[in-house]
């Protein structure tokens, strides 16, 4: 039986656990990167009812919580899904910046575009927004830029996302991790 690590991770306290061992300088952390190569199409995925998507610069949009987010850019774009006015899922698109990635504690220039963040309200998961979310990015790169890519970076232990992720036809490329026990560190990164 497999053990769902994530139920326990993915949540508020999980995440006052790491930062609290982060401030005493102990931090795990694994990262699998999932890389969408564009073959001439793009996944069609029907947009859940009740929801709009919308594709814009961060500013555009009015952003609370877990989506308001301090490393958006003017340059970045978003793709929001909005509901009766109101914001309720987003996918953050980069494309031609470095993006700080902290749980890496390193700044990472990818080779295309980079989707980050992604993020569903809980009274709307579990009904399609995040699929849909993210289909409409990788649209949104195809259609407008001359990138031939797109690559994510997702927490082991969440499955949800990897599921998510490979079933719109991203493919697992690599496992990167840091860690650091008070003074000692160490990055690696394998193809996988």
């Amino acid at each position: 039986m497999t053990v769902p690590v994530w139920k326990l991770t993915r949540t508020s306290f999980g995440r006052r656990v790491f930062d609290a061992l982060a401030d005493v300088g102990v931090m795990f952390s694994r990262l699998e990167q999932f890389t969408y190569a564009f073959d001439g199409s793009v996944p069609e995925i029907a947009v859940p009812d009740a929801i709009s998507l919308r594709v814009d610069a961060p500013a555009a949009f009015s952003l609370s919580g877990r989506m308001n987010r301090p490393e958006l850019s003017d340059r970045d774009r978003l793709v929001a899904a909005v509901a009766n006015g109101r914001v309720v899922g987003v996918q953050p698109v980069t494309i031609d910046r470095p993006f700080p990635v902290e749980p890496l504690q390193r700044t990472i220039e990818f080779d295309g575009a980079y989707f980050w963040g992604l993020y569903v309200d809980p009274a709307w998961r579990r009904r399609g927004v995040a699929t849909a979310l993210v289909a409409r990015a990788l649209s949104f790169v195809a259609e407008r830029t001359d990138r031939a890519r797109v690559q994510t970076l997702v927490g082991s232990d969440n499955v949800p996302s990897k599921r998510l992720l490979t079933g719109v036809g991203f493919e697992r490329t690599r496992v990167r991790s840091y860690y650091r026990l008070f003074g000692a560190r160490h990055r690696g990164q394998r193809r996988v």
